[in-house]
Order: C-alpha cells, then sequence, then structure tokens
C-alpha cells in the first residue's frame, strides 16, 4: 500500500512517461514526491465546497525554462476531465503544442490488466531476442543540456488551510504576512469554529506563487503566535 499512498507507484511512471516524451533519462531523484498520508478529511469537504476535486497526480512539464517532474495530490475543477477518474482506473492526459489536449484512460489494476501488462513485455523481450535489429529501449539525447527544475521553482495556484485562535485581528495579521511575500490572495473563507476552544479555521486559495514564497508563508505562520498549525498545502491544476 505505501507505494500508492505515498506516490512512489507514481513516481515510477513518471519517471518512464517522461524519458519517452522528452528523450531524456530521468532518474527518481529529478521528481518530487509527496503521497496522500498528510490529507485530512477537512481537505475534501472544503475542496467540494470550493468546486474542486483532490487527486494523487504524475505531473510533467517540458517548457523554455526546462523539465519539471512532480507527484503530489492536486486540486481538480470538478468538470475537468482527470476530476472523474476513480477507483481501479487511471488516466493520462498529454498536452502537445498541435493537437492539444488528449486523454487516454483505462483499468490500471486487477487480474487481466496486469496479465495484459505481463504479456506485453513477454512478447518485446521475444522480439528483441529474435531480430538484432529490434529494440525496446529508447534513445536519448546524450548531449541534451535541458535543466531539470527544483519544485521550489513550481509556479501554480495553492489552496492553505491554516488553523487559528479564534480572535480580532488575526486574518489581517496573516494576509499581511501573504501579502509581504508576494502572494495573492484569491479568496478566504473562514470555517468550523470551535467556541469551547477559541479556534478557527481560514481556508485560502491563492493566484498563481511560487512554491519557494509559499513554503517560507508557511515557515513564518507557524511562528505566529495567533496560528495553532498550518493543517494543508495542496497545489492548484487549472
Amino acid at each position: 500500500p505505501t507505494n500508492d499512498i505515498e506516490g512512489f507507484d507514481a513516481r515510477y511512471k513518471i519517471a518512464i512517461l517522461s524519458s519517452l516524451s522528452f528523450r531524456k533519462q530521468i532518474t527518481l531523484t529529478d521528481i518530487f514526491c509527496e503521497g496522500i498520508t498528510k490529507l485530512d478529511p477537512l481537505d475534501f469537504i472544503y475542496a467540494k465546497e470550493l468546486g474542486y476535486s483532490i487527486k494523487l497526480l504524475a505531473i510533467a512539464n517540458n517548457d523554455k525554462n526546462g523539465i519539471q517532474i512532480r507527484v503530489h495530490p492536486t486540486m481538480l475543477h470538478t468538470n475537468h476531465p482527470l476530476a472523474s477518474i476513480s477507483g481501479v482506473l487511471n488516466a493520462i492526459e498529454v498536452e502537445t503544442d498541435l493537437i492539444g489536449k488528449v486523454m487516454f484512460h483505462g483499468a490500471g489494476a486487477g487480474s487481466r490488466p496486469t496479465a495484459s501488462a505481463v504479456v506485453a513485455d513477454i512478447i518485446k523481450t521475444s522480439h528483441s531476442i529474435q531480430s538484432s535489429s529490434y529494440t525496446a529501449i529508447p534513445s536519448f539525447d546524450s548531449t541534451s543540456n535541458t535543466v531539470i527544475n527544483s519544485i521550489d521553482d513550481l509556479l501554480t495556484n495553492y489552496y492553505l488551510r491554516v488553523n487559528v485562535v479564534e480572535k480580532p485581528g488575526v486574518f489581517a495579521q496573516i494576509a499581511k504576512l501573504i501579502g509581504d511575500l508576494n502572494i495573492s490572495i484569491s479568496s478566504a473563507i473562514q470555517k468550523q469554529t470551535d467556541e469551547t476552544d477559541m479556534t478557527a479555521e481560514i481556508v485560502f486559495m491563492t493566484h498563481k506563487a511560487k512554491e519557494s514564497s509559499m513554503i517560507k508563508a508557511i515557515e513564518q505562520m507557524n511562528e505566529l503566535d495567533v496560528v495553532n498549525y498550518v493543517g494543508s498545502l495542496i497545489r492548484v491544476e487549472e
């Protein structure tokens, strides 16, 4: 189960797909990986209220700034095609400059899908033994100087859930901290006030921000007396 819930299986798959797609040898150390164990049931409730679903995605991008590959829980609008994928189904969405987006989906677990994959590998291996000209190994561009970008350079929207002390001025204090780090808030809601403990949940949705800035914001929030803890940081794909 660890391979699935910690994102390791998705990391293996995106390493292979990225190597094939970008013709560059991708290793596991090139890939940021975060599983689903840090998620809280509250995150799914709030995501639904905001019009999102949460899915564990493996994402690879190749643009003028280099290659970025990551595995982590991701918030998707409920009308996004990948948001409806569930159960034993897997899906791959490919975006190109000429044909736009295309998606492939089908069963990724169970006796028959697994048997199909194993038999396909056996057939490929048999072909490579029989024919000296056949190869199942892709050719990589050894001269490529394409950079593998760090997750710190990621620029995307974020969902942030913070548990705070319930008293006047807390929201303004946190909003100022976020703004000082050049992070723009697109919306914010206060949820689940506990009158006994005098605590509340504040959920922020941001415009595009840099990952390193969000991590710094969390570090600074945890130093505030009015913040009990930062619950979740979830990246959002539009």
